[in-house]
């Protein structure tokens, strides 16, 4: 997110801009109404712009507490003076820079509490910070902005191991080209000296002659025909791999970016991105790269031979062409906006099934099959309407070139014609002349069919690269420590938002030893599942560390964390497959062996064994024909094999019935025994064998203590633990005291 505006050059004769740590537009005035203005954050101060004037400006140091405040539309930034302890406005603005100003509000703060003020700008932005406009959903690039040459050069850089086939490629094709060029030639002599000779009768000079060059033809015409095979096959070879390797590249790509990057954009949107974009790349490069090349060759070498046989003729020809190129300049900016626009509604159009079809049951659970059929409609009529319009303008584009085209090849055949009875012409030089017109209009209506595509290749292209350009928010150390696990696992200080300036924890420190199984407690919202998505560095802390056996987690190589973490989770995720490939996910050279051994520590192995095909069971698509008892139980096998250090458990019972939870709870016994084991759970028979409860508020860590040393302290925990009573109350357990609820509990 840009935090550093450029200020125009009058503000700029009054600060110095190396001095300048932030610059942000500032669109409302001091009246409340839309102007101009900026926000500028310096060393030690803060000044404020209204149409290039120095309306107000503070001391740093006399100010703390940065602040906004977000309203219908717009937010205000606050700052509480030191002096006079009073809240103060420093200034308003749209929304459209609420998530600016109020990462700055968060850096300043941390420089007042003398902390780093490193913040992720994770808030993307919205418009295009040089033309305004606003940038295509999911995306950070503009395509009104993208240097269309520099996108060219990064593909041939890109693939520039095939440079070898390309030059042979080109080699044919120009090969192909030199061979379309004799065959008019050759026609053109058999007609002057054997069809309009006055001999009566062929002898045999003018026979031999006759067949050498039909001959010289036929073998013409076969080689040109066997290059143009021969062509075709290494162009589709190559086309065909690289837009493998490019989509190979794409999803390793998004494999190794953060969980934040996939969280921020649609599954339809990088499913196209993969698909779709990365196909038209490749069709691009197989229709178009090379034969660019070799129809501008046949357009030079054809223009020359028609100057040579007769240059009015020529002139007449080559006149369409400085109208087509016009045309086509004309129309570029609206050909590209109408594909960008084509892709962003594929994409929507794409999410919305996979949201469809992934929760199908709840659709028709509601009866909302019109309604999703009605969303869906819009979508598609949306780009119905966008593709018709493109459509109609090339249905009207093309024909009118080929008119024009058509209209010179008459010209060409009355001028020529009048002159081949006038005798300035011979009737094979017509000939000849006229099929070279025709490789002259072949180029101009391809040059004219060109820009399409090409507008379609280079949105794809930029929708690539804005992923392959993204950097992770989970960035690889570069000497990662391949660390082996024993399970200790610190806390210090630690401070994350998944919009860095809004926190979800602060200043978290909790202690855990190896062996110790520790239990999060709190209201939804207060960083629960926030701590084990960090320690699974699923996202990178803002503030403090996070530290596993006294090293960084930053520092520890990923693959080898994640390979010593085992989860379970509330909604268990099965892929579609089989019993054996799900649990072998974790460890793909486990043994049959261990297979087993885990599934019986989940008390999985004996449903498993009683269906027909026993392990080799096929679930369907999100095990969607086992019971969430099953499903569970596969999930614990699956965190039990790979024989992790560290196991965490996020509401790991919370969607089971009675009899469930029990056998699950069972198998979690097991499966803690020896691990380092962080548990969340609002179900107290979950936590009851925890060494410790840590509860959260708000954020922060408000108690720490054992179950029973909590309720005797009778803080949040206690609050909760009786919030569980009145449940139970709720639900027929009337006669039970409080002071027999706490006993029994406290007995567990």
């Amino acid at each position: 997110m840009t935090l550093k505006f450029p200020v125009t050059k009058e503000i700029s004769k009054i600060i110095n801009i190396d001095n300048v740590d932030y610059a942000l537009p500032l669109d409302i005035d001091r009246e409340g109404n839309f102007g101009k203005g900026f926000f500028i954050v310096t060393k030690d101060s803060i000044l404020v712009f209204y149409n290039n004037d120095l309306f107000r400006e503070l001391k740093l140091e006399e100010y703390k507490d940065f602040t906004t405040e977000m309203c219908v539309g717009g937010g205000s930034f606050f700052a509480v003076n030191v002096n006079s302890e009073q809240k103060e406005k420093i200034c308003r603005f749209t929304m459209e820079h609420g998530a600016r100003y109020a990462l700055v509000a968060r850096k300043l703060q941390l420089r007042y509490n003398g902390k780093s003020e490193f913040l992720s700008g994770d808030e993307p932005d919205k418009k295009c910070t040089k033309c305004g406009r606003v940038l295509p959903e999911g995306s950070g690039v503009c395509p009104f902005c993208t240097d269309k040459k520099a996108i060219i050069f990064r593909i041939i850089r890109m693939f520039k191991k095939y440079i070898p086939i390309v030059t042979f490629q080109l080699f044919l094709l120009l090969l192909m080209s030199a061979l379309g060029i004799v065959l008019p030639l050759i026609y053109s002599e058999i007609v002057d000296n054997v069809y309009k000779s006055n001999v009566t009768s062929m002898d045999n000079d003018l026979l031999f002659y006759f067949l050498g060059m039909l001959g010289a033809y036929t073998l013409t015409k076969f080689a040109h025909t066997g290059v143009e095979i021969a062509r075709g096959r290494v162009t589709a070879s190559m086309s065909n791999s690289m837009m493998h390797e490019l989509r190979m590249i794409m999803f390793d790509k998004i494999q190794r970016l953060s969980v934040g990057f996939s969280n921020k954009r649609t599954i339809g949107d990088l499913m196209n991105r993969i698909t779709v974009d990365t196909v038209q790349i490749q069709q691009f490069l197989q229709n178009h790269t090379i034969s660019l090349i070799t129809q501008v060759f046949s357009l030079i070498m054809a223009a020359v031979l028609m100057f040579k046989m007769n240059w009015k003729l020529s002139i007449i020809v080559i006149l369409p062409a400085p109208l087509i190129v016009a045309a086509q300049r004309l129309w570029w900016s609206k050909i590209r906006r109408i594909y960008g626009q084509l892709r962003q509604l594929s994409s929507k159009s794409d999410s919305i099934l996979q949201d469809v079809f992934s929760g199908i049951k709840v659709v028709k659970a509601f009866g909302a099959e019109k309604t999703e059929v009605n969303k869906f409609s819009k979508v598609c009529n949306k780009y119905r309407e966008k593709t018709l319009k493109n459509e109609y303008f090339w249905a009207t584009f093309q024909p009118v070139i080929g008119m024009i085209n058509q209209l010179t090849y008459y010209a060409v055949a009355l001028i020529g014609g009048i002159a081949v009875l006038d005798g300035n012409m011979s009737l094979g030089m017509l000939t000849a002349f006229t099929s070279y017109a025709s490789m002259i209009y072949s180029p101009i209506q391809y040059l004219a069919d060109v820009p399409k595509s090409f507008a379609a290749t280079l949105n794809s292209a930029t929708r690539v690269f804005d992923v392959l350009d993204q950097k992770s928010d989970v960035p690889e150390s570069e000497n990662p420590k391949d660390l082996d696990i024993k399970g200790h696992v610190e806390y210090k200080e630690v401070t994350f938002g998944y919009k860095s300036y809004d926190p979800v924890t602060e200043e978290i420190n909790i202690d855990i030893k190896p062996g110790e199984m520790i239990g999060l407690v709190g209201h939804s919202g207060s960083g629960k599942t926030t701590l084990t998505n960090l320690l699974m560095r699923f996202y990178d802390v803002d503030g403090g560390a996070l530290y596993i056996d006294g090293v960084n987690i930053k520092e520890i190589d990923s693959e080898k964390l994640h390979n010593q973490i085992g989860v379970v989770l509330q909604e268990t995720y099965l892929f579609d497959g089989t019993i054996r490939e799900n649990i072998l996910y974790s460890k793909p050279d486990a043994t049959e062996e261990e297979i087993i051994e885990a599934c019986k520590t989940a008390n999985a192995h004996d449903f498993i064994t009683n269906f027909p095909d026993g392990y080799d069971t096929r679930i369907g698509e999100r095990g969607h024909r086992l019971s969430g008892g099953e499903k569970q139980r596969i999930a614990i096998a699956r965190a039990i094999i790979c024989n992790p250090r560290i196991l965490i458990l996020d509401e790991a019972t919370a969607s089971l019935d009675t009899e469930n939870e029990l056998v699950i709870q069972t198998a979690l016994q097991r499966l803690i025994e020896g691990r380092t084991t962080v548990a969340i759970a609002h179900r107290l028979s979950t936590l009851k064998n925890a060494d410790r409860l840590v509860v959260l508020d708000h954020g922060r860590v408000a108690e720490i203590g054992t179950h029973n040393e909590l309720i005797d302290k009778k803080g949040i925990y206690y609050g909760l633990v009786m919030a569980q009573l009145n449940m139970n109350r709720l639900l027929g357990d009337e006669d039970t005291t409080d002071s027999q609820f706490i006993d029994e509990i406290k007995k567990k």
